[in-house]
């Protein structure tokens, strides 16, 4: 099973797509991360894309765990996201937009200011042997909508230890 969690207006054919909202297209599942209905270790990969940045950072241990706890032992967690350091050399509005998110709808307001380094450091933080990467260099099988070096970084995941050695 492939999770897209927060897809928002960006349904992914082939993936279970997951938001909090039932808008734009419709998502398969109505849900949050933080309390994902899904069976543990049932998940091969999982994609955050655009989404930790919108979860409060007094939240974002629960919302990895819940992550962890619905991946697979050899699954794959990909997490795409704007990054303030990135963006700190171009326009204001490019900067405003990363800082506080699209505030189209609620929800899509920025909790946090996100960068590559902090991201990874609360997916290394949750038990995930994680790497940062150029969004660019994003293997094509996830579903990122836009590759845009300006302004995103990329990070893929995996489960540091089997669930069995961890108990």
């Amino acid at each position: 099973m492939k999770l897209n969690i927060g897809c928002g207006d960006h349904y992914a054919e082939g993936w279970i797509n997951l938001d909090l909202h039932d808008s734009g297209p419709r998502p398969d599942v109505v849900g949050s991360i933080l309390e994902l209905p899904f069976p543990d270790g049932s998940v091969d990969r999982v994609y955050c894309g655009h989404v930790l940045e919108h979860v409060p950072l007094e939240q974002m241990a629960a919302a990895l765990a819940e992550v962890r706890r619905v991946l697979s032992d050899d699954g794959v967690l990909a997490v795409v996201g704007p990054d303030i350091n990135l963006t700190r050399r171009h326009e204001p509005t490019l900067i405003d937009g990363v800082t506080h998110g699209g505030c189209r709808w609620p929800g899509d307001e920025h909790r946090w200011i996100a960068s590559g380094g902090i991201t990874l450091a609360y997916v290394t933080a949750a038990g995930f042997e994680a790497h940062l990467l150029p969004i660019t260099d994003m293997p094509d099988e996830w579903p990122v909508v836009g590759r845009v070096e300006l302004w995103q970084f990329a990070i893929l995941a995996k489960p540091k230890e089997c669930r069995w050695l961890a108990a």
